[in-house]
This record gives C-alpha cells, structure tokens and sequence, in this order.
C-alpha cells in the first residue's frame, strides 16, 4: 500500500469539517495537501479556506 498524504487525525477532522461545510449548503472548491507543510487545505467558496495540521487541529482564514 502506498504510503498516506495525510494522517488520521488529519483525515477524521477533514471529513467531519466537510460535512458541516456541506450541512450549511456551502460549496468546497478544492481538497488537497500542501507538499511543503503536509497541511490538509480546504477551499470553501472562494473567500474561506480552512487548514488542518498533522496533528488534527485546525483553523480557517477569510
């Protein structure tokens, strides 16, 4: 099995945001891993983005 981009912590967390994104009938642009911070980022609209870290936690930005 190849090896994983992101964490489990990173995935559970991910899911869950995207859901509650979801649930607010808000639309995701994009899902992806940044190569140099293995930061999950996630594209919300086109003003929010939302950042989860290795560890789990995570914060948004407008």
């Amino acid at each position: 099995m190849a090896d994983l981009l992101f964490t489990t912590e990173q995935a559970i967390v991910g899911l869950r945001l995207c859901h509650n994104v979801t649930s607010m009938y808000q639309s995701i642009q994009m899902v992806r891993i940044d190569d140099r911070t293995k930061n999950l980022i996630i594209l919300v609209g086109e003003e929010i983005e939302i950042v989860v870290f290795p560890n789990g936690k995570w914060r948004f930005e407008l």
